[in-house]
């Protein structure tokens, strides 16, 4: 009874049932716009090259996008998160400048993403990858501004 009177329109819920079914439901069952996901302050792109790609540069994260967007049931919703996060956490790390990434990196966060992208690629292309490049593009969703990070192994 206390959600009915809670949830019907604003103009009828002017006495006392309205008050005390208030008092009751707000603290538990009230939504505000904070509780939504902030609009990400960033976009990425990885481009990846390496021996299987004929010399040329491949966008992994806008295809893993874009196989999600057309399946949302494809089951790729898992790794889409898995770069994202590994892509905002390594991000807020650095600082926004373009950059050439050497082998023995102590960056942590980009350790880690240079693992999941590695992982992913071996199984997609279901052999060890060689001759990896990794550039990485970071755009500032304000401003366009963009900044590369670039990662060559041996």
């Amino acid at each position: 009874m206390c959600t009915l009177i809670y949830t019907w329109p604003k103009s009828d819920n002017e006495g006392k049932l309205y008050t005390y079914s208030y008092v009751y439901m707000y603290p538990f069952f009230h939504q505000r716009w904070a509780l939504f996901v902030p609009t990400p302050k960033q976009n990425f792109n990885i481009y990846v090259k390496y021996d299987k790609t004929n010399n040329q540069w491949k966008d992994v994260f806008y295809q893993l996008n874009s196989a999600h967007q057309k399946n949302r049931l494809s089951g790729n919703e898992s790794l889409l998160l898995g770069f994202s996060n590994a892509l905002r956490y390594y991000a807020s790390s650095v600082e926004e400048k373009n950059e050439f990434i050497n082998l023995n990196n102590d960056n942590i966060n980009f350790l880690i993403l240079k693992k999941i992208v590695i992982n992913y690629l071996n199984q997609v292309e279901k052999t060890d990858i060689k001759q990896l490049q990794i550039l990485l593009g970071i755009t500032e969703a304000g401003s366009n501004k963009q900044h590369f990070h670039y990662y060559k192994s041996e």
